[in-house]
């Protein structure tokens, strides 16, 4: 497993992708420290974080979503988080796991990236995601942490992160 494709909710909309776009731009330094070092310059997954001032722009309703949907597919699929396919089929691809056939680190994957997509759902406070962006990588991901703890069912997240 190298990535994972996430199917967002029914009632998933252009905002909710503009919130999951700042989040993982916010948190990517701590997201990276969960994967391989390797993973942090490869192609195949490059980091969407240089890219946070233009989805600071884009939140909620400030950009018409065809502007939206313009950015995201220039920014191309080798992203770490890849949304080019929602305006077609409607997910989202997370490319920026080390391939691993561990049962645990692949059930572990797919319980926090939920966690971070949930997250984005109800996550609004643009001053502090700009606080978090400016982080350290340990620091977001004890902030990412509590963000996760504080959500629904992080009981079923394993005890890797929480």
């Amino acid at each position: 497993m190298c990535s994972s494709d996430l199917f967002p909710s029914h009632d998933s909309s252009e905002v909710h992708i503009r919130r999951l776009l700042l989040l993982w731009a916010a948190f990517e330094r701590a997201i990276l420290s969960t994967v391989k070092p390797e993973r942090e310059d490869n192609h195949y997954c490059q980091k969407i974080s240089e890219f946070y001032q233009t989805f600071v722009a884009l939140k909620e309703e400030m950009i018409p979503i065809s502007t939206l949907e313009s950015v995201v597919r220039n920014l191309g699929r080798y992203r770490a988080l890849n949304c080019t396919n929602w305006w077609r089929n409607g997910t989202i691809e997370i490319r920026i796991h080390h391939g691993t056939l561990l049962p645990q680190a692949i059930k572990f994957w797919i319980l926090f990236t939920q966690r971070v997509v949930e997250l984005a759902l109800v996550e609004r406070d643009y001053d502090e995601m700009e606080k978090i962006f400016s982080m350290t990588a340990d620091k977001q991901l004890e902030e990412l942490k509590i963000k996760i703890k504080k959500s629904k069912d992080s009981a079923n997240l394993p005890e890797l992160l929480v």
